[in-house]
């Protein structure tokens, strides 16, 4: 799925992430809900990851989130 920023989100369950996406970084964020602050392209990935400011801290998450490890939430905010 294509993210834009200003989406609502929430990271899938720990469950269904991809297994090469599996780490204790990764759990934490799991089930956390938040919005989208920045979308870029990732040569690395050969897609967009997506930068997230989860609800439950203050700071944006420093993980770069793939679209297999979200679901939108909520609907847009902007």
């Amino acid at each position: 799925m294509d993210f834009k920023i200003g989406d609502n989100i929430r990271v899938v369950p720990y469950d269904e992430l991809p297994a090469e996406r599996k780490n204790k970084r990764i759990a934490r964020a799991c089930d956390r809900e938040g919005v989208i602050i920045d979308k870029l392209y990732s040569g690395k990935e050969k897609r967009y990851v997506y930068k997230v400011q989860l609800h439950a801290y203050n700071e944006p998450s420093s993980i770069n989130f793939t679209d297999d490890m979200l679901t939108l939430s909520g609907g847009v905010t902007t």
